[in-house]
């Protein structure tokens, strides 16, 4: 996940429960807003730790990876995976979409008609994948272009390889 440097030193820090960040310093309150870094975009890179899949001696075939991801109609997603702590990464891009044309939205129109949000999608990114090894890493990257990106759950589906 990302980390932010800030060259400010607030005194004190409140994130409220209508998601407004609130900063405390020398003489006002400052609130931060937007999903950009210095006004400018950047790519958010998730990577887990090696896993073993249960079975440090058993070569494991990994099929495909299902991506939980709260983001925004359209928005890339770049999932890479490796074998056996080689850093040489294999990668596949998807985009979240929706089957839905008419997504409801609340208390404004029609149910199927009105609007709610301003496209914010849980999308299940499906992708597959191949190749053997008794350890691997996932990783999932996205370039942040002030829309919000939340990436919710990566299921792993393997199958028993040899020993």
């Amino acid at each position: 996940l990302r980390t932010t440097t800030w060259q400010i030193e607030p005194f004190s820090m409140c994130y409220m429960s209508d998601r407004r960040f609130l900063m405390g310093m020398a003489g006002y309150i400052g609130k931060h807003t937007g999903y950009l870094d210095n006004a400018t975009g950047y790519r958010l890179m998730y990577y887990t730790s090696w896993m073993d899949f249960g079975d440090k001696v058993l070569t494991s075939i990994m099929k495909k990876i299902k991506t939980t991801i709260i983001g925004v109609l359209n928005q890339t997603i770049i999932v890479k995976y490796a074998y056996d702590f080689d850093t040489s990464y294999r990668s596949a891009i998807s985009s979240i979409i929706t089957t839905s044309t008419n997504a409801s939205f609340y208390n404004i129109a029609q149910y199927g008609i009105g609007r709610y949000s301003a496209g914010i999608l849980t999308s299940i990114i499906p992708t597959n994948v191949g190749g053997t090894g008794k350890v691997a890493q996932i990783g999932v990257e996205v370039d942040i272009d002030d829309n919000q990106v939340s990436i919710q759950q990566i299921e792993i589906f393997t199958k028993n390889g040899r020993y």
